[in-house]
């Protein structure tokens, strides 16, 4: 081999370091990017609202009438759906914008879209204790009485995300 040769190799393992490099600048600007957009929709005013209203209805029911509400016995649905309506008309509309928020971050993160830095600064909002304490019991509610009976599968997700960022005691 001649230094020419030599040379080639270098230049071309230095394009392919460089190349690297730049792909991952690349990923590190894409994610920067979502973290900013998740956000910006979590200080939103109806955000905020969803947040406040859960909070509110959170603090008015023990804890162990949120547990029945995570753990619904479908003859039990109505009734539960009626005592946390009772506090608040509003309580379908920021349940599904609290539920829908999380639930799109945990696709991003499943689908590698956000990195597990990006996931803990979602996880790490108040908003987040919510999601198990309120609304995770009110979204399987809604469902058996929309659908007449639990679907375990179709809240999965709660579980994993719980299991891979579980809620501070904070």
């Amino acid at each position: 081999m001649d230094f020419g040769d030599v040379l080639a190799v270098m230049i071309a393992a230095m394009a392919v370091g460089v190349a690297v490099w730049s792909a991952h600048q690349s990923y590190r600007a894409s994610q920067a990017q979502m973290i900013t957009k998740i956000l910006d929709d979590y200080g939103a005013a109806e955000m905020a609202e969803a947040l406040t209203s859960l909070g509110k209805l959170r603090d008015k029911v023990s804890p162990e009438v949120r547990e029945s509400w995570r753990t619904c016995d479908p003859a039990a649905a109505n009734g539960i759906w009626q005592t946390a309506t009772s506090h608040d008309g509003y309580v379908d509309l920021h349940r599904r914008h609290v539920h829908w928020f999380y639930k799109n971050a945990w696709q991003l993160y499943e689908k590698k879209f956000l990195g597990k830095t990006a996931m803990e600064i979602v996880t790490g909002t108040n908003g987040y204790a919510l999601l198990f304490e309120v609304v995770w019991g009110l979204s399987r509610t809604k469902h058996i009485l929309t659908f007449g009976e639990p679907d375990d599968e179709r809240f999965r997700w709660f579980e994993k995300m719980q299991s891979a960022f579980p809620v501070s005691e904070t």
